[in-house]
C-alpha cells in the first residue's frame, strides 16, 4: 500500500521540550539564576551610593515586608554601575533567610508573558509572580514598547504593592526618562 506524503498526514508530532515549557499543566517559568559571586559583602560601596547602600543594608537586616514605607525602591545608573550585582545580593540574602524572593530580568519577564499567554496559562503566571514576599526586576527600560508586558506588570505590581510587598526595581535612567512606558507605571516607579 501506498502512504500518503508527510506533508499530507492529518498528525502532528509534538517536540517533547516545546510541550513543558508551551502547553498546558507543564508550563514552566523559572526564575533567572543568582550569581553565587554577586554578594552584598563583596559589593563596592561608595560615597555617590550612600543612601541606597542604607535602604538596602536596612532592608537586608530587618525585613519586615517593606522598607519603612519605600516601596518600589527604584534603582537606577548607568551601565556596568553594579544594580544587578546588588539585585541579585539582595534576592540572595533574602532567600537564605526563607524568605520568598524573586530575581528577573525584565526581558525574562517578557518571555514569560508571552509563554503563558500562547499556553493559555495566565493564571499561572500571575500565580508565580505574585505569590512572592520580594520581586526584583532588572532593567525595566526593556519594557519600551512592550504594552502587553507593561499590562500584566501594572497588574503584578499593585497586586504586590496592596499586600505590602517589597518591590525594587532597575533601570538605565530615572523613571522620568523611561521611553515608551506608560505613565501609569511611570508614576507607580515614581512613588
Amino acid at each position: 500500500t501506498k502512504q500518503p506524503p508527510p506533508s499530507a498526514s492529518p498528525t502532528l508530532k509534538k517536540n517533547k521540550s516545546s510541550a513543558t515549557t508551551q502547553t498546558g499543566p507543564n508550563l514552566e517559568l523559572l526564575a533567572d539564576p543568582l550569581d553565587p559571586q554577586a554578594l552584598i559583602q563583596n559589593f563596592i560601596f561608595s560615597e555617590q551610593n550612600f543612601i541606597p547602600q542604607k535602604i538596602l543594608q536596612e532592608l537586608i537586616t530587618n525585613f519586615h515586608g517593606t522598607a519603612d514605607g519605600l516601596n518600589p525602591i527604584y534603582l537606577y545608573g548607568k551601565e556596568g554601575s553594579g544594580k544587578t550585582h546588588l539585585l541579585m545580593a539582595i534576592a540572595r540574602a533574602m532567600q537564605s533567610r526563607g524568605i520568598k524572593a524573586m530575581y528577573v530580568r525584565a526581558e525574562t519577564f517578557t518571555d514569560h508573558v508571552v509563554q503563558a499567554i500562547r499556553a493559555a496559562q495566565m493564571s499561572r503566571f500571575r500565580e508565580l509572580y505574585r505569590k512572592n514576599d520580594l520581586l526584583l526586576v532588572d532593567d525595566i527600560h526593556i519594557f519600551s514598547r512592550k504594552g502587553t508586558t507593561q499590562e500584566e506588570f501594572f497588574h503584578t505590581f499593585n497586586t504586590l504593592h496592596l499586600e505590602c510587598k517589597q518591590i525594587i526595581l532597575s533601570a538605565r535612567t530615572p523613571p522620568q526618562e523611561l521611553e515608551e512606558i506608560e505613565p501609569r507605571l511611570i508614576s507607580r516607579f515614581e512613588w
